[in-house]
C-alpha cells in the first residue's frame, strides 16, 4: 500500500528483512518480501543516447525532465560522466539532521552512454 509493504517498509529496502519472509505455507516469490526481482524489457527506439538508473530518493526529489537537463548540460561540456552524476546526487543531498534524529531517503545512480 502506498509503495510500501505492509504500509511500512519500503521496497527499495526489502531484501535484507527477514521477518516479512518467513511465512512457511508460502513460497519464497509469494512471501510479503521477496529477493525476486521484477525483470521489463525495453526495446529501443534507435535515438536513445543515455540510460540514467537512480533510486526512489533521486527521482522522488528531480523530476525525468531535471535530470536529462543536468546530465546534457554537463555532457554538451565534455564534462567526465560522473559529474553530471555528482550534481544530481547532490541536489538531492538531503542537510543533516544530527545523530539522534531520523535521516532522510538513500540515493544512488548510474549513467550509461550509448554508442
Amino acid at each position: 500500500m502506498n509503495g510500501r509493504i505492509n504500509e511500512n517498509l519500503n521496497l527499495t529496502r526489502a531484501l535484507g528483512d527477514l521477518q516479512l519472509k518467513n511465512n512457511p505455507l508460502l513460497p519464497y516469490k509469494e512471501q510479503a518480501l521477496s529477493g525476486f526481482p521484477d525483470v521489463v524489457m525495453k526495446f529501443l527506439e534507435g535515438d536513445e543516447k543515455i540510460i540514467f538508473m537512480g533510486c526512489d530518493g533521486v527521482f522522488e526529489k528531480l523530476s525525468d525532465i531535471e535530470i536529462r537537463n543536468i546530465i546534457f548540460d554537463e555532457l554538451i561540456s565534455n564534462q567526465p560522466l560522473q559529474v553530471p552524476v555528482c550534481k544530481i546526487l547532490d541536489r538531492t543531498l538531503a542537510p543533516s539532521m544530527g545523530y539522534y534524529q531520523f535521516g532522510y531517503d538513500n540515493m544512488s545512480g548510474i549513467l550509461i552512454v550509448l554508442k
